[in-house]
């Protein structure tokens, strides 16, 4: 299995990559937020997230949502997001339209 991969506000563990599901420019993710916030945008990229632990909120555009364990989040291309870490937030996120040039503050 693939080791943490420590950046700055968040770690991540590839869980499937593109070739494992077949899909082009998808990947699978394991994803720990570290504290405060990390605010950013894709021009391409639609994001899946399920809450596997702790607590938090994320900003979608203008609209704040307290997330915990159970609950999905969807991010379509081109909307403003933070995650804001509060107690512990783990998720399995699920990225489409990948591409690592595509993340913008």
């Amino acid at each position: 299995m693939a080791e943490w991969i420590k950046k700055e506000q968040y770690d991540t563990k590839l869980l499937a990559d593109e070739k494992a599901l077949n899909s082009l420019g998808s990947e699978i993710q394991l994803v720990r937020f570290k504290a405060g916030k990390y605010e950013h945008y894709h021009k391409k990229k639609t994001e899946f997230f399920y809450v596997l632990k702790g607590n938090g909120r994320v900003v979608l555009g203008d609209e704040v949502k307290m997330v915990g364990v159970g609950d999905v989040i969807l991010i379509k291309s081109g909307v403003r997001h933070t995650f804001i870490n509060e107690d512990g937030l783990e998720l399995i996120m699920l990225k489409t339209n990948n591409s690592k040039d595509d993340t913008f503050s």
